[in-house]
Order: structure tokens, then C-alpha cells, then sequence
């Protein structure tokens, strides 16, 4: 009858450490169930975690914070929706103190890597089913996932694509080029230099210079400006 092998110390450490590497969350790939509307999501971790040789999802995680870009009184939002995915980031200690005073705080609880201290990054990772068709190669893009609209800067220059409304005063310097109509303009204009229509029926025509023809005295109206 063979006896079994007792383990060498060798063994015995590393299995040590994979027991220990497993209790230790670091980021996990996650997917939106509910968002608050300002700054919190309950997330569903996209992995399942191996209870007893079982494959067992996670609990879903509520109140977690979103990680939006923001520094210096600025902030780059995106409106997040049920069924975004994103990253889960698990900070190493208990984050309570922190998160409700925003101020330095002591240890409220010495927990680990724990599930109730992961922060949420909107678009951190994305799946192959729900990955960009295309992406612009030649500067920052700025626009809607299927590129129907955007706001790109490249070296030199700022493509938009899509309607642009706009609030407060413009300022520009530098020549303007205007293809197609010009709508309507609600209240007054002014101009400093020279207004000239270069094509149509009245091509060539100067808004300060032009002179009418066939004008006489009396209550009739001017003829057309040549």
C-alpha cells in the first residue's frame, strides 16, 4: 500500500500564496445594472469566482463610484446607462473615511481588497461584441460610438460634425467660409469693413457703394442696385 507524500516546504509556500493571490481583488471587468444619476453604480462583476469548485457569480456591488476624468475644476462626464462596461478597480483599504469626509481619515475597518472598496471606470474595458466599429487614428475624437457626430482635434485643425448650438459671445479671428445658406440672424448685425454679394442677381454688388438706376423724385420706389 502506498503511503501519501507529505508536502516539501516548497510546496507548501506556494501553495500558501496561490490561496493568498486568490483573496486579493485588484480590477475586475464589470457591466452597469443601475446609475444614480450623479456619481454612483451597483455593478455585476463580468467574471465568475470558483466557490468550492463551483463556478458562482458575484453578488451584484451597490454604491459604487464612478471615476469620471476630473481635475483642476473640470470635469469630462459621459451619461452612463444600464449595460455599460467598464472596470471595477478594488482599492486596498477600506475606503468609508475617505469617500464620506474627503479628507484624510483613519482606518474604519482593516478589511483587504474587499468588494464594498471598488470604484467604477466607464469605458475601462470593452467587450469584442461591444467594441467600436472604427477608431480615428489621427487625433483625439470626442463623438457618438457609431462616429454619426463628433468633435475631433488634430494637428492643426478641429473637425464637428453634427448641429452646434451654441451659447454666449463669439469671438473670431481669421477669414470665414460660408457653404450653403445662411438661415436667418435674429437682431441686429453690424459690419466694420465691406459687404460685396459675389454671386446670385446681385453679383458683385457692394452694400456701401452700389448706386441705383432710373431713380426720380417723388414717393415711388428705387429700381433694383447695379
Amino acid at each position: 500500500m502506498q503511503r501519501n507524500r507529505e508536502p516539501n516546504i516548497t510546496e507548501v509556500l506556494q501553495a500558501q500564496d496561490l490561496a493568498t493571490s486568490a483573496r486579493i481583488k485588484v480590477a475586475m471587468p464589470a457591466k452597469v445594472l443601475s446609475f444614480d444619476g450623479k456619481h454612483t453604480v451597483t455593478a455585476q462583476i463580468m467574471i465568475k469566482q470558483n466557490v468550492n469548485g463551483q463556478q458562482v457569480s458575484y453578488p451584484p456591488i451597490p454604491d459604487v463610484p464612478v471615476g469620471f476624468l476630473r481635475a483642476g475644476g473640470f470635469a469630462v462626464t459621459v451619461p452612463v446607462k444600464v449595460g455599460d462596461e467598464g472596470t471595477l478597480l478594488f482599492y486596498d483599504r477600506c475606503i468609508d473615511g475617505f469617500y464620506a469626509s474627503g479628507k484624510e481619515s483613519e482606518i474604519m475597518d482593516f478589511r483587504l481588497h474587499d468588494l464594498s472598496d471598488a470604484s467604477f471606470l466607464p469605458g475601462g474595458i470593452t467587450s469584442q461584441p461591444n467594441a467600436l466599429g472604427s477608431v480615428f487614428t489621427d487625433g483625439l475624437s470626442l463623438q457618438t460610438d457609431d462616429a454619426s457626430t463628433y468633435l475631433r482635434v488634430t494637428n492643426g485643425k478641429i473637425l464637428i460634425k453634427g448641429d452646434i448650438e451654441h451659447q454666449g459671445n463669439t469671438i473670431h479671428n481669421g477669414l470665414t467660409t460660408q457653404n450653403g445658406a445662411w438661415s436667418q440672424t435674429a437682431g441686429n448685425s453690424t459690419s466694420q469693413g465691406s459687404i460685396t454679394a459675389q454671386s446670385g442677381t446681385f453679383g458683385g454688388v457692394n452694400i456701401e457703394t452700389h448706386t441705383h438706376g432710373g431713380v426720380q423724385s417723388g414717393d415711388k420706389n428705387t429700381g433694383t442696385p447695379n
